[in-house]
């Protein structure tokens, strides 16, 4: 069954990794030790897509993969619903009124939001998100 929803990844970013990273078109970032959470959505095979960007070996099309394919990061935990309603802006907009967006344009190249990436504190805050947007939430735990 094809799925639609939305998701956000939570992705840890390890203290020893200090350095520029490409991120395809947006070129060099800095990348900082902390947890990002990426907001996406999928309006087909949403499971699918998830299970894609937990890999960390595949091909870069989107600006996430660079970032789920650097040896020092790593995906955590992924929150999902399943919808047919567009409502990834909407969570990447309570997002950004609570965290802070390293990047600009990371994610949302395809949409008016600043960015789809936010420094947060944990799983909490995307619980959080979730709530706030009138979102079930669904949790997948990835780390090992």
């Amino acid at each position: 069954m094809n799925m639609k929803g939305v998701y956000i990844i939570l992705i840890s970013v390890d203290s020893a990794c200090r350095h520029r990273i490409r991120i395809g078109s947006l070129g060099m970032v800095m990348l900082t030790p902390g947890i990002y959470a990426y907001v996406g959505s999928a309006m087909n095979s949403l499971r699918t897509r998830i299970k894609r960007h937990v890999l960390s070996s595949k091909r870069l099309r989107w600006h996430i993969d660079y970032l789920t394919t650097h040896r020092c990061a790593k995906v955590i935990n992924t929150v999902y619903t399943v919808t047919d309603r567009r409502v990834e802006c909407m969570l990447a907009r309570y997002l950004a009124e609570q965290h802070h967006a390293p990047f600009k344009g990371f994610g949302s190249s395809d949409c008016s939001c600043y960015s789809h990436l936010y420094l947060v504190n944990g799983l909490d805050d995307l619980l959080d998100a979730f709530k706030r947007c009138n979102l079930d939430a669904d949790v997948l735990y990835e780390e090992q």
